[in-house]
Parts: structure tokens; C-alpha cells; sequence
């Protein structure tokens, strides 16, 4: 990296165990000037001339998103970098970004570069939150997830199936003030009828004849955090009574017990279904609706915000090219051309699985028009035998990946199973049935 002229000054904020201080030792002292304190000694009142905040996100006595909101109001225009054992987050220019670019220990000069000097995140996804898209209909819903975020206002997301409403419900989450508390997402036409009230409010031993057990109900496992109600339309009439109950008065009762216990929750409830006319049907009780639908968010089809699927794909072939260990391939512009036209009924989490099967069945590196097709094809089989076939390609693929990356592991463990199990994140167990099954037990020693 050139030496930079105009040093700018970088803080990191760490928690007790010090977490982030690797990363401080790997800044690059000729070109930024870092100062390291711990989350007890904050003072922002001291912080001037600031370019970028880094902060584990257990630093602060606030938490993350707490710290967040306070950093906005009193140091205008600094760059954030929040750090987490799940992720990481960029804030730039009022957008968040997630770091998808490898270790970040080794790459954190190049991020700094970036957040600090005027450039946009080349490694980083386009996004708000958990929420990738640039179009106007996307930061509309961005400008709504922000304004509501950081209150305990009700939300009721709308939209079509696979549109990423249970996303949007994290995201508010995440830069709420109970982001760390728990999110519970609960889908609520999976719930069978008669056990609605025991799996969201809890039940005592002996409530009815297969509760063994005392059980938490979801409103109580949520205390402190979030629960998401999703497809809240498909609940029985009886069990909407109850929910709306919890609502108004802020306390449920397990079933089998004569007492109440008060629900400290945020309720995010979604639906695919036009509330208003399950009312007019008589499916859906028209004072629950008014309950719920406090602050609405709208989530746009896939269709209705095209510009975004360039920025989909990407994001797709990024993430599950990693999980898949596979190389990132390219994409032809014929092939993204195909993708940006079609009108994806079942939205973003229809053209999720379409670069998934590309990726797993890709012959080459560079994704053609032709692979795209094959796709399309594919969807329109729907359970016919091509399906099956598919399905067939698919699973010997996934076998060969499976099987390179078990002896990629046993050659880096010279052989021993304990280590190369470890390597992979599986039992010893599952690894000597994984050897059976593709006959790599002379691949491996006795090793235990």
C-alpha cells in the first residue's frame, strides 16, 4: 500500500477479553494513527478528529446498535466498523455494508483504505442490514426499517412469498436496542391447530396427555428480544384471541397454569396474504389486524425491483461459493442478461436456488446464458422426471465436493481421523462413515 499522506485516526474499542487487539497490532502504523481502549474507559466527549470507530460488538454497556445510535448523534460523519463472532459490519456514508471479504485481520489496511479515503467497498455487499439491493423500492423499505427500528412500535411486513420479509424482520432486529436479545421467528401456518397456544405461550406438566414436561412458550423464550410471527393470517380464530390478549395486556399464561407472566417482547408479525380481505372473508379477526398493523412495511417483488438482481447474484455466488468451497466463477453478461429478464414468481429466494444449482452443477468458471436456461428449464419441469434427474446431478456433485474436501482434510492430518475430523467439523463417527462410503479408508491411519 502507498504511504498516505493525510494519517487518519482510527480507535478500537474492545471488550475484557481483548478480542480485537490482533487487529490493532495489524494496522499499519505509517499510514493511520490507532489508538486502543477498552469499552469501560468511553468517553466520547474526548473523541475528536475521528476517521473510523472499531467496536467489538460486546464492548459497550449499550451494546453495539446502542453505541451505534449515540456515535450518530454526537460525531457526524465517522465511519464505523463493527465486529461480532458471526460477522462483520461496515458503516459508511449512512449505508451498512457486510464484510464478506475474507480474514479480516490480514485484509484491514485494505478496509480502512476503503471507509476512509473515499472509495466504496469493493469486498462488501450493497446492503442495509441483512437486506442487499440498491433500487428505489429497497430504500424505501430501508428509510421505514430505520425510523422504526430503535422503538418497541409493532411492525407488520407484507409481501409475496420468498420476497424476504423474515430478513427485513431481522434487520429491524438487528439495529434495535434488543439486539441482544433473542429472535424468535416462528411460522405460524406450521403450527398445528391444536397446539398454537402451548408452542407460543408454554404449557405445565400434565396440561394436556403428551405434555411430560414443562415447556417455555415462544413469547417467554423471546423475553428481552423479538419475536417474528410469520404468516400470522394462517392462525385459527380461536388462537388470534389469545394473541391479540397477550397484546393488549402484555402477559400470557401457560396452559395448565392459573398464573400470567408479563411478555417483554417487540412482536414483528408478517403475512403473503391481503389482511384486509381475510377480514372481509371472515378468516381473520378485524381487531387483531388494527393491533398489528401499527407501522407496515411493504416488501417489493422481485419483479418490481430489477436493478437489484445484478447485485443478488453476486451476493449469492459470493456467499454460497464459500460454503460450497468452490471458486468464485465469473458470469457472462448474455447469462446476467437471461437472469435480469426473467420474472421470478417465486422472488428472491427462487433466483437463490437457481445460482445454487449453477454453482453446484457448473461445468467451467465462467456461467453462460446456456446454464441459465437450463435453470429456467428446470423450474418450469416442476415435479416432473427432469426434476428427479436434476436432483440426481445435484446430489453426485455435492458427493464429489464432500469427498475432495475429506481428503484435502486427512492430507493435511497426515492420515489421522481425530484431526482431519476436527479440520471438517465432524464427528469421528460421521468421518468413518464418510470413508466407508467412498472407500478412503487406505487414505486414513488408525490414528485416534
Amino acid at each position: 500500500m502507498p504511504k498516505i499522506l493525510d494519517k487518519k485516526k482510527v480507535v478500537i474499542i474492545d471488550d475484557d477479553f481483548r478480542n480485537l487487539f490482533p487487529l490493532f497490532k495489524a494496522i499499519d502504523r505509517e499510514n493511520y494513527n490507532a489508538t486502543y481502549i477498552l469499552g469501560n474507559d468511553i468517553n466520547i466527549s474526548t473523541m475528536d478528529n475521528i476517521g473510523l470507530i472499531i467496536l467489538d460488538a460486546r464492548a459497550t454497556k449499550t451494546g453495539a446498535v446502542g453505541f451505534f445510535w449515540t456515535l450518530r448523534q454526537k460525531l457526524r460523519g465517522v465511519s464505523l466498523l463493527i465486529a461480532s463472532p458471526s460477522c462483520t459490519f461496515l458503516y459508511k456514508d449512512g449505508v451498512f455494508y457486510q464484510y464478506i471479504g475474507g480474514n479480516l485481520i490480514n485484509n484491514i489496511n485494505d478496509v480502512l483504505e476503503v471507509l476512509l479515503h473515499n472509495n466504496y467497498p469493493s469486498a462488501c455487499d450493497k446492503r442495509f442490514g441483512l437486506l442487499v439491493g440498491n433500487s428505489s423500492s429497497m430504500k424505501e423499505v430501508y428509510a421505514r426499517v430505520e425510523k422504526i427500528a430503535k422503538t418497541n412500535v409493532t411492525v407488520l411486513i407484507q409481501g409475496e412469498t420468498g420476497t424476504g420479509k423474515e430478513l427485513v424482520a431481522r434487520t429491524i432486529h438487528l439495529l434495535s436496542h434488543r439486539s441482544e436479545g433473542p429472535f424468535v421467528a416462528i411460522n405460524c401456518g406450521a403450527i398445528p391447530q391444536g397446539l398454537v397456544e402451548s408452542e407460543l405461550f408454554g404449557h405445565e406438566r400434565g396440561a394436556f396427555t403428551s405434555a411430560f414436561q414443562p415447556k417455555k412458550g415462544s413469547f417467554e423464550v423471546a423475553s428481552g428480544g423479538t419475536i417474528f410471527l410469520d404468516e400470522i393470517a394462517d392462525i385459527d380464530k380461536v388462537s388470534q384471541v389469545k394473541i391479540l390478549r397477550v397484546l393488549q395486556e402484555k402477559c400470557a399464561q401457560r396452559v395448565g397454569c392459573p398464573y400470567t407472566y408479563n411478555t417483554d417482547v417487540r412482536v414483528i408479525a408478517a403475512t403473503s396474504k391481503d389482511l384486509e380481505e381475510e377480514i372481509t372473508k371472515g378468516t381473520f379477526r378485524e381487531d387483531l389486524y388494527f393491533r398489528i398493523n401499527v407501522f407496515p412495511i411493504k416488501v417489493p417483488p422481485l419483479r418490481d425491483r430489477k436493478e437489484d438482481i445484478p447485485l443478488l447474484v453476486n451476493h449469492f455466488l459470493i456467499k454460497y461459493a464459500k460454503e460450497l468451497s468452490l471458486d468464485i466463477p465469473s458470469i457472462s453478461e448474455e447469462a446476467m442478461q437471461a437472469l435480469t429478464n426473467y420474472s421470478y414468481p417465486g422472488n428472491v429466494r427462487e433466483l437463490e436456488n437457481i445460482i445454487i444449482r449453477i454453482l453446484v452443477l457448473s461445468r467451467n468458471n465462467i456461467i453462460s446464458a446456456g446454464d441459465v436456461q437450463e435453470q429456467f428449464n428446470f423450474n418450469r419441469q416442476g415435479l416432473s422426471n427432469g426434476k428427479y434427474a436434476m436432483k440426481q446431478q445435484i446430489q453426485g456433485k455435492l458427493e464429489e465436493i464432500e469427498q475432495n474436501a475429506i481428503i484435502d482434510a486427512l492430507s493435511k492430518a497426515n492420515g489421522n481421523r481425530r484431526l482431519a475430523a476436527e479440520m471438517l467439523g465432524i464427528t469421528r463417527r460421521l468421518l468413518y462413515l464418510r470413508l466407508k462410503k467412498y472407500g478412503l479408508n487406505k487414505k486414513a491411519s488408525n490414528s485416534l
